[in-house]
């Protein structure tokens, strides 16, 4: 190999390593505020099993398959100097009628703002099967109310979500929610299907 084609190839290689350290190293991190933690800590763990009973005595069964918090990646090209802190909690459903259907997951998503303001609140994003909302963007419709859980016992701070506050996949599947309600602590607490009949968070193992 020529020496030219050696210092062309070293060089490119340099300039390589220079421009990946610009962009993917050195980010800020911009970490959850109290609020945002007080979203998430409470929150059942990885590998929890949750209860869910029905108006009709059936019962539907949730296992936490992920509960992941982090930082995104350092893309100073596509996201700026900024490194958001983030969250992700997801619960599938175990039932058997729901097999198939493309959506069977409960799934909530936080994350930090890349904003200079520390004090701004997390972005944050629910999917309930078919029903997806992001709390930013409705957070003048979003009904926060005090519900009773018969079940255990307890009256409890929670947001509902209905297809007024969220956005409808339009594909069709063989279980739809009408509405569900949140709460800070025990994550999913209440939820009404299609066949009007509404569940209750009953006990996690």
């Amino acid at each position: 190999m020529r020496k030219g084609t050696v210092y062309i190839s070293l060089s490119l290689l340099l300039v390589t390593k220079l421009l990946h350290s610009c962009m993917f190293s050195g980010c800020e991190k911009v970490p959850f505020n109290k609020e945002d933690l007080s979203w998430i800590v409470n929150l059942p763990n990885e590998g929890d099993t949750i209860l869910y009973k029905g108006s009709d005595e059936t019962i539907d069964t949730f296992f936490v398959s992920t509960k992941y918090r982090g930082y995104a990646d350092c893309n100073r090209f596509e996201m700026g100097k900024y490194q958001p802190e983030e969250f992700i909690f997801c619960m599938d459903n175990l039932n058997r009628k729901t097999y198939g259907s493309w959506y069977r997951y409960v799934n909530f998503e936080m994350t930090r703002a890349l904003k200079e303001n520390i004090s701004d609140v997390a972005s944050k994003i629910f999917r309930f099967y078919d029903l997806t909302s992001d709390i930013d963007e409705v957070v003048n419709k979003i009904k926060q109310e005090k519900l009773k859980l018969k079940y255990i016992s307890k009256t409890v701070e929670t947001i509902f979500v209905d297809h007024y506050t969220a956005d409808v996949d339009g594909a069709s599947f063989r279980e739809r929610i009408l509405n569900f309600s949140w709460n800070k602590e025990l994550g999913l607490v209440r939820y009404l299907d299609a066949d009007s009949v509404e569940y209750q968070y009953w006990k996690k193992y």
